[in-house]
C-alpha cells in the first residue's frame, strides 16, 4: 500500500503469512510468555525486597499465606507459590502439593470458628510477567450462607452471559481450561458425615462479582 505524507512516499506492506494458523487454516493468538524467573518488582514473589511482610501469616519453601489487601471479609487469605509461577494450572507438583497444604491448614482454623470456606482464583496472562503471579484466594463462608454458595455462583455466572462447568478437583484444572484464561471457584456443597464438601467449577474468560 502507498501513502503519501506531504511530499513523501510511504511504502506500508502487510504480513498475514506470519500468524500461526490451526489445522483448519485459521489464525490462532500467540500464547503469551510465561516468565517463571523471580520478579524483584512482583508484589508477591519473595524476591521482592519491599514485599509486605506484615500481611504474612505463615511461609514454606514453595508457598505461603497472606492476608488479602482490601479483601472481601477482613479472614479473606491468600495462598501463593514463593516462585513467580503464573497460575495453579501451571504449577509443578510439588507446589501444587504445597498450595493444597496450606489451604487445608486455613480451612482448619475457618472450621474451628463455624466457618465452612470458598477458593478462587483468576487467571489472565498479561504481556508484563511480572503481573504473573499465581493467587488462590481462601475466602471464609458463614454457616448460615453455605447451603446458598452454589446457587449464588450459578446466578453470577448466568447474569455475566458466561458458563460454569463443573470439574471434579482442581487437580483437573489444567485439563479443563488447556491455555485459555479462566476463573477457578470451589464452593460448599453438600453435607456429609466428614462434613460439607466442596465442589469445583472452572469458568472462562469474562468478569463476575465476588462479592455477592
Amino acid at each position: 500500500t502507498d501513502l503519501v505524507v506531504g511530499r513523501r512516499k510511504i511504502w506500508v506492506r502487510f504480513d498475514r503469512n506470519k500468524r500461526d494458523k490451526d489445522p483448519d487454516g485459521q489464525p490462532v493468538a500467540k500464547k503469551p510468555k510465561i516468565d517463571l524467573a523471580p520478579h524483584a518488582g512482583c508484589w508477591f514473589c519473595f524476591a521482592n525486597p519491599n514485599v509486605e511482610k506484615h500481611l504474612i501469616v505463615s511461609a514454606s519453601a514453595h508457598a505461603y499465606v497472606a492476608l488479602a489487601k482490601g479483601g472481601i471479609d477482613r479472614l479473606h487469605c491468600m495462598v501463593l507459590p514463593t516462585k513467580h509461577l503464573p497460575c495453579f494450572a501451571q504449577a509443578p507438583d510439588d507446589v501444587q502439593a504445597a498450595i493444597h497444604e496450606n489451604v487445608a491448614k486455613v480451612s482448619a482454623l475457618f472450621r474451628e470458628a463455624d466457618m465452612d470456606y470458598a477458593l478462587f482464583e483468576r487467571w489472565i496472562p498479561m504481556r508484563n510477567t511480572q503481573a504473573n503471579h499465581m493467587q488462590l484466594h481462601v475466602v471464609p463462608v458463614p454457616q448460615s450462607r453455605s447451603s446458598a454458595a452454589r446457587e449464588t455462583l450459578e446466578e453470577s455466572v448466568k447474569k455475566a452471559g458466561l458458563t460454569l462447568k463443573r470439574i471434579e478437583r482442581i487437580s483437573h484444572l489444567e485439563e479443563a481450561v488447556g491455555d485459555a484464561n479462566y476463573w477457578y471457584f470451589a464452593v460448599p456443597g453438600d453435607n456429609s458425615a466428614r462434613g460439607r464438601t466442596l465442589e469445583h467449577y472452572v469458568v472462562l474468560g469474562g468478569r463476575l462479582p465476588l462479592n455477592t
